[in-house]
């Protein structure tokens, strides 16, 4: 896995534009050179440049009585998200979600499900600089 696919622009709902198949490949080549998801150089950020900013940051908090909600998301480390949520969840089956729900937005505007955590590598890309950067990928995670 390299990269997630909604930090591209899109021409339509599945194909890329042309460039950005060109990173999306300089992606692909710096995930065979790296394996792991880790922040070597620089911190965690929130990336705005290329994303809008989503709800929370594409962070969302589930469960099955819908007893909470995330009221804030910080960088509290150089790896490490805190999220705070409304009270204490009462719900079974926790999760925690990230990039997971989409949404549509409206024609000519970004839909499905994104977020905008991703690291400060300054590894360059030949075809469009500043595009490199290690973006979190989509999970959901069981809290127990």
């Amino acid at each position: 896995m390299s990269t997630p696919k909604y930090i591209f622009r899109m021409d339509d709902s599945v194909h890329l534009q042309a460039l950005d198949y060109a990173v999306l490949g300089e992606y692909q080549a710096k995930a065979w050179r790296r394996i792991n998801f880790n922040v070597p150089r620089g911190a965690l950020a929130f990336e705005f440049d290329l994303l809008p900013e989503d709800k929370n940051y594409g962070f969302e908090y589930a469960d099955d009585s819908a007893s909470a909600t995330i009221s804030s998301v910080a960088i509290t480390g150089p790896a490490q998200v805190t999220l705070t949520l409304s009270n204490t969840p009462t719900g079974a089956n926790k999760k925690v979600r990230y990039a997971y729900t989409g949404i549509n937005l409206g024609s000519g505007t970004r839909s499905g499900a994104w977020g905008n955590l991703r690291d400060s590598d300054t590894e360059p890309s030949f075809q469009d600089p500043g595009r490199l950067l290690r973006n979190c990928v989509s999970f959901e995670e069981v809290i127990s």
